[in-house]
């Protein structure tokens, strides 16, 4: 992020996915609806993809998982009124 009184910042958030145990049937299942092609990440972690139901626990920030936290932008946005 840019802050033109000290330039840029850097900054990066971490979330954790545990998936369930699942079998090599499950993940050829998955991998063979082309849903990772159109979704973000390999499986699809998005609520109504079927990757989603591997994913036993979230840790973090569930839109980080996605690809962007929306906490940490809104965090800076806000922070740029002050």
């Amino acid at each position: 992020m840019y802050d033109a009184a000290i330039g840029f910042r850097d900054h990066y958030c971490a979330t954790k996915l545990t998936y369930r145990t699942f079998t090599k049937r499950t993940l050829e299942r998955l991998v063979g609806d082309d849903n990772y092609r159109i979704r973000s990440g390999a499986l699809g972690v998005f609520y109504d993809a079927p990757g989603f139901t591997l994913i036993e626990r979230i840790e973090g920030s569930y839109t980080g998982a996605l690809g962007l936290p929306m906490e940490f932008i809104h965090e800076q946005l806000e922070s740029l009124e002050k």
